[in-house]
């Protein structure tokens, strides 16, 4: 069973031993591990901060102690799921009075200038007015603002169901990137009447993450599935929709669709990216949340349902398939998937998963409890899994499976397909590449993972001075060019197809909260975004403004006037 949510509270009066402590974990369900005070079904795990220290009797709010103490409890598992942030901390100095001079906005500040911070979900509880310095807060990303008199167990149950980063006992994953997966999907499966489309690899547990959504929604039909793979596409419409005696041949008796079968509950397609287009219009009417018709095949009536639909597919640009409806894609809110991360994203979770794969074929197969050597487990932390966790899975039942008798797993019981370093084919390198043993013909033509590792790998120190002299505009250059390319590529994919704009409009806020993977960001920071990156080396940008007709609408339509005038005066060079 999964432990209980980790809260942090820093608050300069709840911080401190006391009644007022206890009364606030009475109130809200929360266990202090400090206390030997019993809460029953706690909602959460409570810790708390003061943000302050005493010294010679005097009071100080200690900014560095505690951004330290938020530090502790995040950078690795178990995190904070959630932090309560107070506003005003007394120390009474009566300059802090001043809202512009609140201690919690510091804190703030210092956790949005921290990129190890940033994922932290932050609810303020104060019982200060918000409304002067609401702006402050909401630029530095926080979930929501509770007036600490309004507090109880069923609203903190709400914030950290909504807000929370929260563990799960079937989708195993204590990563940011998925725990952030799992609290998009409760956030949509709340909805009800919704359609959630899932983005995945092949092999990142898009059926259990489904499976999530149905049992987070709480509704009261069946979880059914609709499969596409393989399945020959008259097929496909007889699955979804049902038919009827006679209405194609082989039809024997009335068959109920999947779609009738799930009726209060969840229908789930899975590899939405095989629909086929001869039964897109059709499809519509199902996924109109104002309509959600089902028509069986030979039948002239139609049945409306309520069902939350679920689909997903490893066709990551989705959007780019010349092969879907436009209308069907918006209907889908293809521009804002759930995605769920590569396995080599969320590496931290393999000794999870490798504990869980273990204690799971030990039983299938009846064979002996073992220890995984920690060779064992370097190796499978350090291949890149192209098959995600399905990959992992084969290798571990396989490897429990041949040695069932041993009681210790080693890498020679690890059967990897292939192995993650690449093989150089001979060619012709610059000095540099020999020093660090990176050339372009090494790197997977599509892996950006690979690239980033290689990138980071680059051994400056063995370059000499003369070397280093001068590449500073080289690498601006490069590293704009190369942004620019990124940001190009997620305009084109993040197009929003519609019957009115059948070649797709341009949404720069899309293609950020894609790049980013903060699906929650707003419009102005992600304004900002676009304008930092394209503003690192205009210069080196001018053809692909020329050749790009993406890349030069949003600069016209997004860009600040700055650099507006930037391009328009590049522009002006080149003519003369």
């Amino acid at each position: 069973m999964k432990q209980l949510p980790r809260i942090l509270i820093i608050d300069d009066v709840y911080g401190k031993e006391g009644n007022e402590r206890v009364n606030f974990c009475l109130r809200n369900g929360l266990k202090d591990p400090d206390s030997q005070i019993e809460i029953e079904n706690p909602v959460a795990e409570a810790f708390f901060c003061r943000g302050q220290v005493e010294r010679s009797g005097a009071v100080r709010n200690d900014l560095a102690g505690t951004l330290e103490f938020i530090r502790q409890g995040w950078l690795s598992p178990p995190r904070w799921a959630l932090i309560l942030l107070d506003l005003h901390f007394d120390t009474g100095a009566p300059e802090e009075r001043d809202p512009e001079n609140y201690f919690g906005l510091k804190v703030l500040s210092e956790m949005n200038n921290a990129q190890e911070l940033h994922d932290i979900p932050v609810i303020i509880l104060s019982a200060m007015d918000r409304q002067v310095i609401e702006k402050q807060f909401a630029d530095h990303g926080v979930f929501d603002f509770i007036d600490k008199n309004e507090i109880n167990r069923e609203r903190m149950s709400r914030l950290l169901f909504s807000h929370g980063l929260l563990e799960d006992d079937t989708s195993l994953g204590q990563s940011i990137a998925f725990l952030k997966s799992l609290r998009e999907a409760r956030r949509r499966a709340i909805a009800g009447n919704e359609n959630i489309l899932l983005l995945g690899e092949t092999g990142t547990g898009k059926e259990l993450m489904a499976e999530y959504i149905h049992r987070q929604s709480g509704r009261a039909g069946d979880f059914k599935i609709l499969f596409t793979q393989g399945v020959p596409e008259t097929l496909i419409e007889a699955h979804l929709f049902g038919y009827t005696k006679g209405a194609f041949t082989g039809a024997s008796k009335d068959e109920t669709g999947a779609a009738e079968l799930a009726d209060r509950g969840t229908l789930f397609i899975d590899e939405f990216g095989n629909i086929p287009f001869t039964i897109q219009e059709k499809l519509l009417r199902l996924l109109d949340k104002n309509t959600r018709e089902t028509q069986r095949l030979g039948r002239q009536e139609r049945k409306k349902l309520d069902i939350l639909v679920v689909m997903a597919t490893n066709e990551m640009d989705i959007l780019a398939n010349k092969n879907f409806r436009g209308d069907l894609l918006f209907r889908v809110k293809a521009d804002t998937p759930i995605i769920l991360p590569p396995l080599r994203e969320r590496k931290e979770d393999v000794p999870l998963l490798v504990r869980f794969f273990v204690q799971k074929y030990e039983k299938v197969h009846d064979a002996n409890e073992r220890t995984v050597t920690d060779e064992a487990l370097d190796k499978l932390m350090s291949y890149h899994w192209p098959g995600n966790i399905r990959e992992l899975e084969s290798v571990l039942e396989n490897a429990i499976y041949n040695y069932k008798g041993l009681k210790v797993l080693s890498t020679n019981h690890l059967v990897i397909r292939k192995d993650a370093v690449q093989t150089v084919p001979e060619q012709t390198v610059t000095e540099p590449q020999k020093k660090t043993g990176i050339t372009v013909e090494s790197l997977p033509p599509h892996d950006l993972t690979s690239l980033l590792e290689s990138l980071s790998c680059f051994d400056f120190d063995a370059l000499k001075q003369e070397e280093l002299k001068g590449r500073l505009p080289q690498i601006q250059d490069a590293f704009s060019r190369f942004m620019a390319r990124y940001l190009n590529t997620t305009l084109k994919s993040t197009l929003n197809y519609s019957s009115q704009n059948p070649e797709g409009e341009i949404s720069y806020h899309r293609a950020i909260k894609l790049m980013t993977g903060d699906f929650g960001m707003k419009a102005t920071p992600a304004k900002r975004l676009l304008n930092i990156l394209l503003k690192v080396s205009p210069g080196a940008l001018i053809d692909l403004w020329k050749s790009e007709p993406l890349i030069k609408e949003a600069i016209e339509q997004y860009g600040d006037d700055r650099l507006k005038a930037e391009f328009e005066r590049l522009s002006s060079q080149e003519k003369e």
